[in-house]
């Protein structure tokens, strides 16, 4: 059961610090007797997971039974089952950052620039659960010393930069904005999920850093391998590379990185290929398949489109077909 709204049996007894035969007696007690003021109801206090059997708890559920417990037998039952339930709220909403972080490192919209990780607005936005209105307002409040006690301003170049033209925030500039945010809002929610963010977004930063310069090093060795295997030879053209040469050859995900991470480093997935056709295809791709990932299927279609121009003369036909006859195995073997 992967509901994060329910609580297992066995954290249901922890927290309540009591046995799970225990719990199920009482249970039986809630479920025996209709017309007392004890009622557990499915859907609404817990749900059946193995019928008849065993029980996963919603909080008003859990919340039920600490009631009747410290009705019956005190014990601050009542208090301990809201710690729990304020814990493990904690717990879900620092694990819901981490991941909104985990997802904006790994797309296409962050940014390594002088050893720190950016982020696009798009993804700060989501980070932070508001909107265009509520960012601009926070920079604002920052940029003209109106934030909370002790803000400073937003620096460029550190807390955020613009790459093509587009902004980005470092988690320096997110903690400033989630700090600004919090102390603005009296939203009892929203300020519970600032501070999750607060707690999570440098280390959370930090660790998706790490991952991306250690990935990048893999990539750019796994392209450097399949260039050897290459013979250093562009794999549409058939062109080589040499020293003094005026092209560079590039690696080209077939399945691109952001959509199929997992293949960033198969020497399958990296094409060798000239920059004029890497950028040829690039253009292409825009035009044609825009807003959508690559693939080797959209490589064939490139390729039968303008190969003609790109091939030269000497065994381009069989180069083609042996190359269409590697993606089209790709596309089938890692296709979904």
């Amino acid at each position: 059961m992967n509901n994060p709204n329910l609580l297992s049996d066995e954290d249901t007894a922890r927290a309540l610090k009591i046995s799970k035969e225990k719990l199920y007696r009482i249970c039986r007690k809630f479920d025996e007797n209709p017309d007392d003021e004890w009622e557990l109801l499915e859907g609404e206090h817990f749900e059946w997971i193995v019928r008849h059997k065993q029980r996963y708890f919603y909080e008003q559920g859990a919340v039920a039974i600490a009631k009747y417990l410290e009705t019956t037998e005190g014990n601050n039952f009542f208090d301990r089952i809201i710690e729990f339930i304020t814990h493990r709220r904690q717990g879900i909403r620092r694990a819901l950052v981490l991941r909104k972080i985990s997802q904006a490192a790994r797309s296409e919209f962050s940014v390594v620039s002088s050893n720190t990780l950016f982020l696009h607005r798009k993804s700060t936005i989501e980070i932070l659960e508001t909107n265009g209105k509520g960012m601009n307002g926070a920079i604002s409040r920052i940029q003209s010393d109106n934030s909370y006690e002790g803000a400073e301003i937003m620096a460029k170049g550190r807390d955020f930069d613009e790459f093509e033209n587009e902004q980005y925030f470092s988690k320096y500039g997110i903690l400033k904005l989630a700090q600004d945010m919090r102390s603005s809002n009296r939203s009892k929610s929203r300020q519970a999920w600032l501070e999750a963010v607060i707690e999570e977004i440098e280390p959370g930063l930090d660790a998706q850093y790490k991952k991306l310069i250690s990935r990048e090093q893999a990539i750019k060795k796994a392209i450097e391998t399949a260039k050897r295997a290459s013979k250093n030879r562009c794999q549409v053209t058939g062109e080589e590379y040499k020293e003094g040469c005026d092209f560079d050859l590039h690696g080209h995900h077939l399945f691109c990185k952001s959509s199929r991470e997992e293949l960033a480093t198969h020497l399958d997935n990296i094409l060798v290929i000239k920059e004029e056709v890497h950028n040829a295809y690039h253009r292409w791709h825009v035009v044609n398949y825009s807003g959508r990932p690559c693939t080797p299927a959209s490589f064939i279609e490139f390729l039968q489109s303008v190969h003609v121009g790109m091939l030269d003369k000497t065994n381009s036909r069989k180069r083609f077909l042996a190359l269409t006859e590697r993606l089209e195995n790709l596309q089938n073997n890692f296709g979904r």
